[in-house]
């Protein structure tokens, strides 16, 4: 398991962050399923299909994380095993791979009915008895969801039918599709993030824009994010993106976020300069080094990406000389 998929996992094993994913993916954000009524299922799914003692095959598989939920609706309780899949990299083989999780772990509650059965001397009837599963007997429902904790754009597959080489309807209709739950950052917009409850709002909202600098600077300038996180959940984000977001006090749990991302802020600002300065250089080869160079160092001042003192020591001038040859060099290009 790499380092970024045991940070998704550690974060995932908040009960509270854990209800809000599926919250989110199930019910749009409607708090419908209580952190208190999650319960924690061993994610290391061994089974020997139906038991064929004969000849027996075993599967083993692992899990990242899988609870049972009671969920409440209309005064009805409904009891669902919701797992979640980390992925720090696109699988392109997910359908197939969720589709065998899921598979054994409806296997296992069949096995155990037979096993709780046979404890109980009640195997049934000679079909029952056979199936070691009784007529009456119910399994739960699965829900497994993939998260991709990668600003990246889902490219592979999302269906069962999607992988095949076949679009022949003939043959399609007799075999079951298997469709993949995918939560990914990129696919979020902005009103999506309002229906997070837990500071995996944050987390969500910084792997998005994490390729984008000075994107992720104007959206929480303009969005005025000053929601804490735990410091624990810093550390996920570094290792999630790549980055060393930081803070002074180091004996303060909370974290505002807000001061945390100063640093990623102030690295947007000097890529703007570095590549506004590289654009500057290149356009002066084509133009006239210097005239060239004035004018793309004047026009990152205009937008206020560099200041003007800043512009005139890369071009080798004193301020007034460089905004005189600036507005000199502007006139000429309109005539």
């Amino acid at each position: 398991m790499s380092k970024k998929d045991r940070a998704a996992k550690e974060l995932m094993k908040d009960s509270r962050v854990f209800a809000d994913v599926f919250n989110y993916y199930l019910y749009g954000g409607k708090q419908i399923i209580k952190p208190d009524d999650l319960r924690v299922l061993d994610t290391d799914q061994v089974v020997m299909p139906f038991k064929n003692e004969n000849d027996p095959v075993i599967l083993e598989r692992f899990r990242d994380k899988f609870k049972s939920a009671l969920v409440m609706s209309d005064d009805n309780g409904t009891y669902v095993l919701l797992g979640i899949e980390n992925q720090s990299y696109i699988n392109y083989a997910m359908p197939v791979r969720n589709m065998l999780y899921d598979a054994m772990r409806y296997t296992e509650q069949v096995e155990e009915a037979a096993d709780r059965h046979k404890e109980d001397h009640d195997r049934g009837q000679r079909d029952e008895f056979m199936s070691g599963f009784k007529k009456i007997d119910r399994i739960k429902p699965i829900i497994t969801l993939t998260i991709l904790w990668s600003p990246e754009k889902w490219d592979a597959a999302t269906s069962l039918y999607e992988m095949f080489d076949t679009k022949d309807e003939n043959i399609l209709k007799y075999v079951p599709n298997y469709r993949l739950n995918l939560l990914t950052p990129e696919q979020l917009h902005e009103e999506d993030f309002d229906r997070f409850t837990t500071e995996l709002k944050n987390v969500l909202y910084i792997i998005k824009y994490s390729n984008n600098k000075k994107e992720l600077q104007r959206h929480f300038d303009k969005k005025q994010f000053k929601r804490v996180v735990r410091r624990k959940t810093l550390g996920i984000i570094n290792i999630l993106i790549d980055t060393h977001l930081e803070v002074d006090d180091e004996e303060e749990e909370e974290i505002d976020l807000c001061i945390a991302i100063e640093g990623i802020k102030d690295d947007a600002r000097n890529e703007g300069i570095s590549i506004g300065i590289e654009q500057g250089i290149e356009q002066g080869i084509e133009q006239g080094m210097e005239k060239g160079s004035v004018l793309s160092l004047y026009k990152l001042v205009e937008q206020g990406i560099i200041s003007v003192e800043i512009a005139a020591a890369q071009s080798g001038m004193p301020v007034s000389e460089f905004e005189t040859k600036a507005k000199e060099y502007t006139k000429e290009n309109k005539n």
